[in-house]
């Protein structure tokens, strides 16, 4: 006799339908870790990208806006360019002291020397958070992978992971903003991150980044979230800027970026990725009880 019910709604002997719903849970282990680059993973206060974009414009008599240089921290170089181009004071400055604004050709020497500029800025603010490497040795012995997104073009980051690798940090896969499509929030280099690491589920999977955006395409992308407050663009100051200011200084940024990131959907926010493994143990649990993120 045929089946006629649908996979939601079941007749069971004669009575009112069933209405079924069914769910799946991950219940195994923490499989990846996949960490943002600038300002999580090295670049205390996210400050490289910034620096590189002033000192090329420098170069030409022009003044960035400070705001600026986040807006743009999560596009593609060429993109940036575009970006701050569109911007009336900045169009303002150039055409003042450059006569008119960069055409296409101008536009890609500008993006060459701009990536220079990035890897000599990006090199220079590689030091990892003090007690990383401890961390880092915890997630091997779990057997976790360990992945990276960058908005760094390939060129960069292919630099900066054998550098990673000299300081004890290894890295199984990484993706550039230039390999996927759309930039974060859209979920696209955690996923192909996750895809390139062979991961089974992406609730296996924990994605630490210290921006909105970060936590927004982890989140996208169905994975559990993990902020760092103080070695980010929210601080936007170097290690040594840090350490000089006051203790009541450094509460009121620790905790507007632990707000923010909160808010924006983070299961969990410390102050580096020297303080995740308690998150980690943490998900571990919540996964074995059924949790998802």
């Amino acid at each position: 006799m045929p089946d006629n019910t649908s996979d939601c709604v079941r007749h069971v002997n004669g009575r009112a339908p069933m209405h079924l719903n069914y769910h799946r849970k991950y219940c195994g282990k923490i499989q990846a870790v996949i960490f943002d680059m600038t300002g999580t993973l090295v670049d205390f206060g996210a400050k490289a990208n910034g620096q590189a974009l002033q000192q090329l414009f420098n170069q030409y008599q022009i003044q960035l806006p400070p705001d600026t240089l986040l807006a743009v921290a999560d596009l593609p170089d060429l993109a940036q360019l575009k970006y701050l181009f569109a911007i009336e004071s900045i169009k303002d400055q150039w055409q003042q002291h450059q006569g008119s604004l960069p055409d296409e050709k101008q536009l890609e020497q500008l993006n060459i020397q701009l990536r220079t500029q990035q890897i000599v800025c990006a090199s220079q603010q590689l030091s990892l958070p003090v007690d990383s490497k401890t961390v880092f040795q915890f997630i091997r012995k779990q057997g976790y992978k360990v992945g990276v997104c960058t908005h760094y073009c390939r060129d960069i980051a292919s630099d900066l992971i054998p550098q990673l690798a000299e300081e004890g940090i290894k890295i199984d896969h990484w993706v550039s903003a230039a390999d996927v499509s759309q930039p974060r929030p859209a979920p696209h280099l955690a996923l192909t991150c996750a895809v390139a690491l062979d991961i089974l589920s992406v609730s296996a999977c924990v994605k630490v980044d210290d921006s909105l955006k970060g936590i927004e395409e982890g989140l996208n992308a169905g994975m559990w979230t993990i902020g760092t407050a103080i070695s980010g663009e929210y601080n936007n100051r170097s290690i040594n800027e840090w350490n000089q200011l006051s203790n009541t200084e450094r509460d009121k940024i620790r905790s507007e970026a632990t707000l923010s990131l909160y808010r924006a959907g983070a299961h969990y926010v410390v102050d580096t990725i020297s303080d995740i493994q308690s998150c980690l143990e943490d998900i571990e649990a919540r996964l074995k009880r059924g949790e998802r993120p």
